[in-house]
């Protein structure tokens, strides 16, 4: 189980957690097909990224003010 601040993950596994470069938020992905994003350090989830087809495995947030992700090696901004 993963804790952020006194949050646990929902989705159970965590595959891959990463922070952003400047801290103030982590990335988590999960077996349930999905990425979220987290504040840190008060474990508020920020956003979710659906869409993807099985487990992610691995998840970046490359710049906190555009929102550039990358997820399993395909990125995009929101």
């Amino acid at each position: 189980v993963l804790r952020l601040g006194g949050v646990s993950h929902p989705a159970g596994q965590v595959n891959y957690a990463s922070f952003s470069g400047d801290g103030s938020m982590i990335i988590t992905a999960s077996n349930a097909c999905f990425a979220d994003v987290w504040n840190f350090p008060g474990g508020k989830l920020v956003r979710s990224l659906f869409g993807h087809a099985g487990s992610v495995n691995w998840a970046s947030l490359s710049n906190v003010e555009t929102q550039e992700f990358n997820i399993d090696g395909f990125s995009f901004a929101l």
